[in-house]
């Protein structure tokens, strides 16, 4: 049974002044408006990393993904040509295609929803 974590208001705030937009209460991660960013920690509470949220974040070199996050959809990070450092949680369920186009994309061609 999953427990009903909220978002960190503050951690949320400060997400969105690095550029993330975030919708469904604050729980989805719909998409990264400054493709500058090199490095990213999702803030807890988030359950979702939407549809093409970090798509052609040519800079984003590290990524931190809460244990909140359940979910991750397809091309979330495709195109990410700098992305190495993933650290996620082990029961996260992502699309096969998630990652393409990362270097990291071969560890992530297992798990699929």
């Amino acid at each position: 049974m999953e427990k009903n974590v909220q978002p960190d208001m503050e951690a949320i705030a400060k997400a969105e002044k690095q550029g993330l937009l975030f919708v469904d209460d604050n729980k989805t991660l719909k998409k990264c408006s400054k493709w500058n960013i090199t490095k990213i920690s999702i803030p807890e509470g988030v359950t979702k990393i939407g549809k093409s949220a970090f798509e052609n974040c040519t800079s984003l070199t590290s990524i931190v993904i809460p244990k909140s996050v359940t979910r991750i959809e397809s091309f979330a990070f495709r195109g990410c040509s700098s992305l190495t450092n993933v650290v996620k949680p082990k029961r996260v369920k992502y699309a096969v295609d998630a990652f393409n186009g990362c270097p990291c994309e071969a560890k992530f061609k297992k798990s699929l929803f």
